[in-house]
C-alpha cells in the first residue's frame, strides 16, 4: 500500500474544471498506458478501485466561470495518490519511475504540470492492523476534503456521514483489496451499536462533482455509441456524483477490543483508499485524526 504526494507547478497559467479529479485520472492513465500497458489493462479490468486520486489542492483563481478555476504558473499545487491493493507496489514502481525519470510532467488537456517533488508513505494491511491494535483512541475525527459519494439504496445518495454508511463502505474496500487472512468481520449492527456520531456543529456541505465528461457526437473525438470519455470541453455531457464534504467525528461506546481495532483500522485505511465511489476520479479524499 502506497501514498504518493506530488508537488506540481503549472508550466503556464491555464484554466481547468472545478472538478479536476477525472482530468488528472485521465492524465495518469495515459502515463501508465505509455509506460506499462499491462498495468493500465489491470486498472481498467479489475472489479474494484485500485487508485485513489484526491485532485489538486492549492490556491486557484476565479476565471468568471463557476465550473472552472485558474491554476497559476508561479503557484505550487498538491496531488495525493493512494495505491492500495495487492498490485500497489507494481503500480507505484511504474508511476514513480515514469514521473521521476522518464516524464517529469503530468500533461492535462488544459496544460502541463511539472513535477517539483514526490514524497511517499508506505504501509501494508498488516501494519495498519498492528497500528490500530496498539492505539486506543477514544474518538476518530474525519475531515472529508473532497465529496464523499455513497449510494446505499439504488440511486439514492447518502448526504450525511452516518456511521452505518462510512464504515461499511470502507469495510467493503478493505476486504476486496487485503490478503484473505486480514479480512475483517465487522457487522453493520455492531457499528450501529458501538459508535456514537459526534458532529462538529454539522460543518458539512453538500456537493456535486463531475467524475467524467462524454461527447455525444464525433466532433471532439467521442463515440456516439459507447460515449467514450473525451479529455475536454465543448458541448459535452457530464456524469455527476453527489456527496458531502466537511468535518465529522465518531466515538466508541462499550465497544469490544476487536470492534475498536477493526473500526480504527478502517479509519487509518481511509487516508490511502478514500471513501465511497469515484475515488480514482477525485472523490472521497479524507484525513483522520485519532484522539
Amino acid at each position: 500500500m502506497q501514498q504518493l504526494t506530488l508537488s506540481l507547478s503549472p508550466t503556464t497559467t491555464f484554466t481547468l474544471p472545478e472538478s479536476d479529479g477525472y482530468t488528472l485520472y485521465g492524465a495518469l492513465l495515459n502515463l501508465i498506458q505509455d509506460a506499462a500497458p499491462d498495468k493500465s489493462d489491470y486498472i481498467h479490468n479489475t472489479n474494484h478501485a485500485v487508485i485513489h486520486n484526491t485532485g489538486l489542492t492549492g490556491d486557484f483563481g476565479d476565471p468568471g466561470d463557476p465550473h472552472r478555476k485558474t491554476a497559476y504558473y508561479d503557484n505550487t499545487y498538491t496531488l495525493r495518490l493512494g495505491l492500495f491493493d495487492d498490485h500497489a507496489n507494481d503500480l507505484y514502481d511504474t508511476i514513480a519511475k515514469t514521473l521521476l525519470l522518464n516524464t517529469p510532467t503530468l500533461s492535462l488537456p488544459q496544460g502541463d504540470l511539472k513535477i517539483e517533488e514526490i514524497t511517499t508513505k508506505q504501509t501494508t494491511h498488516e501494519k495498519l492492523l498492528e497500528k490500530a491494535t496498539n492505539r486506543d483512541p477514544h474518538r476518530l475525527e474525519f475531515t472529508f476534503e473532497t465529496p464523499v459519494c455513497i449510494q446505499e439504496a439504488g440511486s439514492v445518495t447518502t448526504m450525511v456521514p452516518h456511521r452505518t454508511a462510512i464504515f461499511p463502505s470502507l469495510l467493503t474496500r478493505w476486504n476486496k483489496t487485503c490478503p484473505e487472512k486480514y479480512e475483517l468481520d465487522l457487522r453493520e449492527d455492531t457499528i450501529a451499536a458501538h459508535l456514537i456520531e459526534k458532529p462538529h456543529g454539522y460543518h458539512l456541505k453538500s456537493a456535486n462533482t463531475v467524475v467524467n465528461r462524454f461527447e455525444p457526437t464525433n466532433q471532439a473525438g467521442g463515440n456516439p455509441e459507447t460515449k467514450e470519455a473525451v479529455p475536454d470541453g465543448g458541448e459535452t455531457e457530464v456524469k455527476l456524483r453527489q456527496g458531502f464534504t466537511g468535518e465529522f467525528a465518531y466515538q466508541f461506546k462499550n465497544a469490544s477490543d476487536a470492534t475498536r481495532t477493526a473500526v480504527t483500522t478502517l479509519a487509518l485505511f481511509a487516508e490511502y483508499a478514500g471513501i465511497g465511489r469515484a475515488v480514482a476520479r477525485g472523490c472521497g479524499a479524507t484525513t483522520v485524526q485519532l484522539r
